[in-house]
């Protein structure tokens, strides 16, 4: 029915990283659906993704970091937010213009599942955001503060992904800096 349709059919492949639930379990697999998938006419492959689900069941901290570290053997994050550095007040505090307008203000402080602060910067994720104002994200690191000037651009991976995309409009696919195309984020704002 859809091959008679103007717009072709987009579809998203599920990764399976260890909450055993659905999707693609080996590399053979995912090569072989992306052919099949790349010759249709009127099929379009809208991307890869994978839940981690299985590790907010963890029985103790130990088992959480097994857990996570064999889902990220095979997906590494892939969502971000671009923020920009735009003042270093005082001490080893430095303020990004990322706030919980750009990021969720959720986390989750005590747990088997703690994540430390608001977001970590990518490539320095022990790096995290104290704490966020509507426009403003604050970290306390003299690290951070030595590795950046005033106008720079970072990468912050948010502490939680899901509430974090229903903040945008637009989703932008980035591959070595350089931005390949967009996709509009359809579900946003469509709680009733």
């Amino acid at each position: 029915m859809f091959a008679e349709e103007e717009k072709p059919l987009e579809v998203l492949i599920e990764y399976e990283v260890g909450e055993v639930r659905s999707g693609i379990v080996e590399d053979e697999q995912l090569t072989d659906l992306v052919k099949a998938i790349s010759a249709c006419r009127h099929v379009v492959l809208k991307g890869i993704f994978s839940h981690e689900g299985h590790t907010y069941k963890a029985d103790d901290m130990e088992d959480c970091v097994r857990k996570a570290k064999i889902a990220y053997d095979f997906s590494r994050c892939a969502a971000t937010v671009l923020a920009s550095v735009i003042s270093k007040p005082h001490g080893e505090r430095v303020v990004m213009d990322s706030g919980a307008k750009a990021l969720v203000s959720q986390n989750r402080p005590t747990g088997i599942c703690a994540t430390k602060g608001f977001g970590a910067i990518k490539g320095a994720e022990h790096i995290n955001i104290d704490n966020l104002f509507d426009e403003h994200a604050v970290l306390n690191s003299a690290e951070f503060r030595d590795m950046v000037e005033i106008g720079d651009k970072v990468e912050v991976i948010p502490s939680h992904i899901c509430p974090t995309v229903n903040l945008y409009d637009m989703a932008y696919l980035v591959s070595g800096g350089k931005v390949l195309g967009t996709l509009p984020v359809e579900c946003r704002g469509k709680s009733q």
